[in-house]
C-alpha cells in the first residue's frame, strides 16, 4: 500500500530561543496538536543551482550546488478555540489572560501585536503502513490568515509557517491528544459583524489577512542566519448580500453619502474612516453558550473605492457586494485585536 496521507497529525510547541528546539509537546500549556482541514503541512524546500561550462563538445557540462534549505508551509488548520488564542499569540508575540468566573467558566486570552518574535517547532507525521515524521524548528508564523462565510462554515486560520532548520526526522509522535472542542462556526457570528461600529445584516463572508512580510537572510551557509522585515500588512475582504444597508454603505464609500441627490458626483476626497470587527460565540448542541467565543478587530480600515455596485445580470440572481481593504492606525489603538474565551490558561514557553 503507497503512503497514506489522509492518516497524519500536526503538533507544534514554542521554543524558548532561536536555535533551542522545543521538546514534543505534551500538555495543553506547552503545545498544540491541530485539525487539519484540507491539504497543507510544512515542508522542506531545497533549492538547487547550476552552473554551465564547455569542454569543446556540443553538449556541455555544469556544476550542481545546494543554493538554499528553508521549511515553509500554510496549513489550514479548524479555527478551535484553545489553539486559535495559541497561534494568535504566537503570530503577536504577547498576550494578556484574564479569567472570566461566569458562569460559564473561561479564560480571556486577549492579543494584539508585539515587537517579539516568537519561534517554534512543528512536529509532523503522515502515514500509517509507511510513515513519515519530521520536525521543523526555528519556526516562525509570518502570516495568519482567518476566514469564514457561507462557502467556509467551519472557521479556518491559516498560519504562513517559515521554518529556518527544516526536516529533521524524529523516531515517535508527540503524545498531546487532539483538541478538546470544536471549532468556532460562521453562523455562530450571526448579528455579530460590525463595520463602523454598525452591524451588518447581510455578511455572507469575511476574510482577514495578516502578515508579517519576514524575509530569510543567508550568509556563508545554505540555510537562513535570520530573518529581516519588510512591510507588514494587514488586508481585510468581505462580501455582503446587496440589501438597503449594504446598498447605502456602498454609496457612501463612493458618494460621502449613502443617499446622493441627483446629480451627485463620486467624492474627489477619501471620506471617513471605517473599522472591522466580528464575534463568533460557540454554543452547545442544545443551543446553549458554552462560554467559548472569538473576537477579531481592525480598528482602522480603509476600504477601496468600489467599481460598481449593481451589474444589470440577463439571468438575474442577488446582487453581491465585494469589499477589500488595508489597515490603518488609529490613535491609541493596537492594528488588530484577537480576543479568544476558551477552556485555556496561560500558554508557557
Amino acid at each position: 500500500m503507497g503512503l497514506e496521507t489522509n492518516i497524519h497529525g500536526i503538533w507544534a510547541a514554542k521554543q524558548s530561543a532561536l536555535g533551542t528546539p522545543a521538546a514534543a509537546p505534551t500538555t495543553l500549556t506547552t503545545g498544540k496538536r491541530f485539525r487539519l482541514a484540507a491539504q497543507g503541512g510544512v515542508g522542506t524546500n531545497i533549492e538547487m543551482g547550476s552552473e554551465a561550462f564547455n569542454d569543446l563538445d556540443q553538449f556541455g557540462d555544469a556544476q550542481d550546488y545546494i543554493q538554499s534549505i528553508i521549511g515553509g508551509g500554510a496549513p489550514p488548520f479548524m479555527g478551535t478555540p484553545n489553539e486559535l488564542a495559541w497561534l494568535a499569540w504566537m503570530f503577536n508575540g504577547a498576550e494578556t489572560v484574564t479569567n472570566i468566573p461566569g458562569p460559564p467558566v473561561a479564560e480571556e486570552h486577549v492579543s494584539t501585536p508585539a515587537t517579539s518574535l516568537f519561534y517554534s517547532t512543528f512536529f509532523q507525521r503522515t502515514g500509517s503502513s509507511i510513515i513519515e515524521r519530521v520536525q521543523h524548528n526555528d519556526c516562525v508564523i509570518n502570516g495568519l490568515e482567518i476566514t469564514a462565510g457561507t462557502g467556509q462554515h467551519v472557521l479556518r486560520v491559516t498560519p504562513t509557517i517559515i521554518s529556518l532548520d527544516p526536516g529533521v526526522i524524529i523516531a515517535a509522535d508527540p503524545t498531546l491528544a487532539m483538541p478538546l472542542f470544536d471549532s468556532f462556526l460562521w453562523t455562530e457570528a450571526e448579528g455579530a459583524l460590525l463595520l463602523g461600529g454598525v452591524v451588518m445584516t447581510g455578511p455572507t463572508q469575511y476574510t482577514l489577512t495578516l502578515s508579517k512580510n519576514l524575509e530569510a537572510n543567508y550568509a556563508d551557509g545554505v540555510t537562513p542566519e535570520d530573518l529581516q522585515p519588510a512591510t507588514p500588512t494587514i488586508g481585510v475582504s468581505m462580501a455582503m448580500l446587496l440589501k438597503q444597508q449594504e446598498f447605502e454603505f456602498a454609496r457612501n464609500l463612493i458618494y460621502a453619502s449613502g443617499t446622493p441627490a441627483p446629480g451627485a458626483k463620486p467624492a474627489r476626497f477619501l471620506g471617513g474612516m471605517s473599522s472591522f470587527a466580528v464575534t463568533h460565540t460557540q454554543k452547545d448542541s442544545a443551543g446553549v453558550a458554552t462560554g467559548k467565543s472569538a473576537k477579531f478587530e481592525v480598528p482602522g480600515v480603509r476600504w477601496d473605492k468600489p467599481s460598481a455596485i449593481a451589474v444589470p445580470n440577463p439571468g438575474g440572481g442577488g446582487g453581491t457586494l465585494e469589499l477589500s481593504g488595508g489597515m490603518r492606525k488609529v490613535a491609541g489603538q493596537p492594528a488588530w485585536r484577537s480576543t479568544v474565551r476558551c477552556s485555556q490558561v496561560a500558554f508557557t514557553a
